[in-house]
């Protein structure tokens, strides 16, 4: 009876050069530097921030604007804490008339450090274009912070359910990339009307939560506060 053989063949050195990962020594790590605070504790180098809040009513754009932006567009402390003084990008969703109410309000409008970029102007442009774009402009503007408000009006598009967490992680994707270049970011969410905790307080799928580094809720104080 003849014997079967059995042969291994060795990859050839194509299909090394494929299967060739970017995999480091754990002691690689020694050398990356901590987070570094662009406004502690609330924006980090390199991490994303959600901010969450009822719609109309709890004070996101408030507190953006008229607080963390132009405190890290003047350097200037913010809630006792010192800032990093830089550049921001900041894409909204709000109409003209508005934006303008609230830049006015927030006495940045003049800015020459701030820029910004509305929802309207790229409303036919994938999310995926536009992110990638992103990565350059920041890099030209030299912006260490950018903000997304809302994430839901920039990356889903009509018909995109925001339940769905393949949906929520398409959406984040982009930004992490960018984070990936030392770029703080912001998204902002509304929150939902059953509530629930902080992780889970943002409309839509609970992976745009898990998604972030840092995860900041906003509601207003009962009475007058």
């Amino acid at each position: 009876m003849a014997k079967s053989a059995t042969t291994s063949r060795k990859p050839s050195e194509n299909t090394k050069n494929e299967l060739t990962l970017p995999i480091k020594s754990a002691k690689t790590y020694h050398d990356v530097k901590n987070y570094a605070w662009l406004a502690k504790p609330w924006v980090a180098e390199s991490a994303i921030t959600e901010i969450v809040g009822t719609h109309k009513e709890a004070g996101k754009t408030t507190f953006i604007l008229r607080g963390l932006l132009r405190s890290i567009l003047e350097g200037a402390p913010f809630r006792d804490a010192p800032t990093q003084k830089s550049p921001v990008l900041y894409l909204t969703e709000q109409q003209p008339a508005i934006l303008k109410k609230d830049l006015i309000a927030a006495g940045i409008i003049e800015h020459p450090d701030l820029n910004m970029l509305q929802w309207h102007d790229v409303a036919d442009v994938k999310w995926q274009t536009v992110a990638a774009k992103l990565r350059h402009n920041v890099a030209v503007l030299k912006a260490k912070l950018v903000v997304v408000d809302t994430i839901g009006a920039f990356a889903l598009a009509q018909g995109d359910s925001e339940n769905d967490s393949a949906t929520a992680l398409a959406a984040i994707r982009p930004l992490q990339l960018l984070a990936s270049d030392g770029v703080s970011i912001i998204i902002v969410r509304h929150e939902r009307k059953a509530g629930g905790s902080t992780a889970r307080a943002g409309r839509g799928s609970t992976a745009f939560g898990a998604a972030v580094d840092v995860l900041l809720r906003i509601r207003r104080r009962g009475g007058k506060g």
